[in-house]
């Protein structure tokens, strides 16, 4: 890619579902590395302030903040740097830098990306609701509920 390229066009065509494939995959829950010793109710990321701890998973751990800035609730995914080799921070830029030009009513909204030096994190829209993964627990998802989950119109 030459140097007068744009990085906005340096997303290859199928990487953010790429990305959500490898989160939707994620093995068990595990530590995050370097993150584990910063992430307590009160400490400050970037300008947002953890509250609590929301969920766990292969590629990190996301947790209800405080944006300190705007007072709004949103969530923080602290990225786990180096659990596949395929995630690479830059890769994850990239992809952030996609997905914050998506805009749709059922996905979540990415609002900002940051590093420190504990590692890359991700501040996204904080939905309140039933998780996928729990709600699959209950059974299989009538057709009817199916197409909601992805059409436009689909309330949240």
């Amino acid at each position: 890619m030459g140097g007068d390229t744009p990085r906005s066009e340096t997303v290859r065509v199928g990487a953010l579902s790429a990305l959500l494939q490898d989160l939707v995959h994620a093995d068990a829950p595990e530590p995050v590395s370097t993150w584990d010793a910063a992430l307590k109710p009160g400490a400050i990321v970037g300008w947002f302030e953890l509250v609590r701890e929301i969920g766990r998973g292969g590629f990190g751990v996301v947790w209800e903040a405080r944006d300190r800035d705007l007072g709004r609730a949103v969530a923080l995914k602290a990225v786990r740097p180096g659990a596949r080799a395929d995630l690479r921070e830059e890769r994850l830029l990239r992809e952030a830098e996609a997905a914050a030009r998506l805009s749709h009513p059922n996905i979540v909204t990415l609002h900002d990306v940051g590093r420190t030096e504990h590692g890359p994190y991700l501040v996204l829209e904080l939905l309140r609701g039933e998780a996928l993964t729990r709600r699959l627990e209950r059974g299989s998802v009538p057709l009817r509920e199916a197409r909601s989950f992805a059409s436009s119109q689909a309330g949240g």
